[in-house]
């Protein structure tokens, strides 16, 4: 492994043809360690403001962060956890959850 990530970043604006014309924006930033502890595993986090409209007074935020290793050369497991904060531009509407997805190759 490396103590280096891969970075991947985004940034998003789109016009809104109706009464209003508002914009949208959006952000994300991720970073991605390869092999860490085994070959082939992964571990990432990424986080960011989803389309938001810029006429909006809340700004939403969102995170996740995962792990991913292969059992072996047909199955892949990734438990990863995720939270967000002013979900839908209303303030105080938090989340949070975790999710496993398990990937079988043939």
């Amino acid at each position: 492994g490396t103590a280096t990530p891969e970075v991947t970043l985004g940034y998003d604006t789109s016009e809104i043809d109706n009464a209003n014309s508002d914009s949208s924006t959006a952000w994300f930033a991720g970073f991605t360690w390869k092999d860490m502890f085994n070959a082939d595993d992964r571990i990432g986090i990424a986080f960011g403001q989803p389309q938001t409209l810029e006429s909006e007074t809340v700004e939403p935020f969102a995170w996740e962060a995962y792990y991913s290793y292969k059992v072996n050369d047909s199955v892949s497991i990734t438990p990863a956890v995720f939270g967000g904060s002013d979900r839908n531009g209303t303030a105080g509407r938090d989340i949070s959850g975790a999710v496993v997805e398990t990937t079988f190759k043939f």
